[in-house]
């Protein structure tokens, strides 16, 4: 009887409201979708603090980032078993949660390539032969030697030997030397950027050969799809806390090797974990897997830094 009531009065609360015209097709309606296109009526001009709430609620992080953060961090590959058994209530999906991490490695990554570098290093660079050397001691130099026609010593016309696109593509890539010399720091975070992206694309592939490997377990793709999302989510947050660290300890790449290590031991806990097979066969699985899979990321990593050095 109350729950009759409380839709009786919602629908009545509904009617009561005078019709708006929608925004999109300018259709008048009441309610809180537009009856001939669709469009919702909810309003997006507000303050920034409830703009947040509302990616929070879409995102379910209010209530579920604890509960999903501490078993992925502390228990590999329970998190996969969960989602596959049906219990996925309390913990965020494997697609929201590599999304959420994704959106606080951009941010890291973000920070990281802000930060100026303490000080400008003094580039000695040599032009020429033994007997008439140009030696290049500050920026200054380095840009009127990269500016100039310098670089095409023995061409008798450099412009005209080469088509237009080819001299656009030279002086582009020239340009990029020179901030590269100028910032490595801007090189190797534009490069962290591009392995977010990297990743993305690696783990279908990476699922792929978990289902070779375990193809006479009879499972499904999606089941090593799963497994294959949380297991990029844990390297994008080793990626994080590596960027996060840099900001923080300046000078000291002690940590990298260490944090490094994390990685084989953590998913080798979630392979037995989820595969649920002995630590032999575990181990044997891995090992090709990680073989492959290096030749994979090595090849992706190159690509990464090709285009890092393309876009800076």
């Amino acid at each position: 009887m109350r729950r009759r009531k409380a839709k009786g009065a919602a629908a009545e609360a509904i009617n009561a409201q005078e019709p708006r015209a929608c925004l999109n097709c300018g259709h008048m309606d009441t309610g809180k979708f537009c009856s001939s296109c669709g469009q919702s009526f909810a309003d997006i001009d507000k303050p920034m603090k409830d703009v947040l709430h509302d990616l929070l609620e879409i995102f379910n992080l209010d209530r579920s980032i604890v509960k999903t953060i501490i078993p992925f961090l502390f228990k590999p590959g329970f998190l996969s078993s969960e989602y596959m058994a049906g219990r996925r209530k309390k913990y965020l999906s494997p697609v929201k949660f590599y999304l959420f991490m994704s959106i606080v490695f951009f941010f890291i990554a973000r920070e990281a390539s802000n930060v100026p570098n303490s000080e400008s290093e003094t580039i000695r660079f040599t032009l020429g032969s033994d007997s008439n050397q140009t030696v290049i001691t500050d920026d200054s130099s380095l840009v009127e030697i990269l500016g100039s026609d310098s670089l095409y010593y023995g061409m008798a016309s450099p412009v005209d030997s080469l088509d237009e696109e080819a001299y656009e593509r030279s002086e582009k890539i020239r340009n990029n030397a020179l901030k590269a010399l100028n910032n490595k720091e801007m090189l190797i975070n534009e490069f962290y950027k591009f392995i977010s992206y990297n990743l993305f694309i690696l783990m279908p592939i990476f699922a792929l050969l978990l289902k070779l490997l375990y193809i006479r377990r009879k499972r499904y793709y999606i089941e090593h799809l799963v497994f294959s999302i949380n297991m990029h989510s844990f390297a994008l947050f080793l990626l994080s806390v590596l960027l996060s660290l840099k900001l923080i300890i300046k000078g000291n790449d002690d940590y990298v090797s260490l944090l490094f290590l994390i990685v084989p031991v953590y998913f080798t806990i979630g392979m037995k974990r989820f595969y649920k097979q002995s630590i032999f066969k575990t181990l044997v699985k891995e090992f090709i897997l990680a073989l492959i899979y290096s030749i994979l990321l090595i090849a992706s990593l190159l690509g990464a830094a090709i285009l890092a050095f393309t876009v800076i």
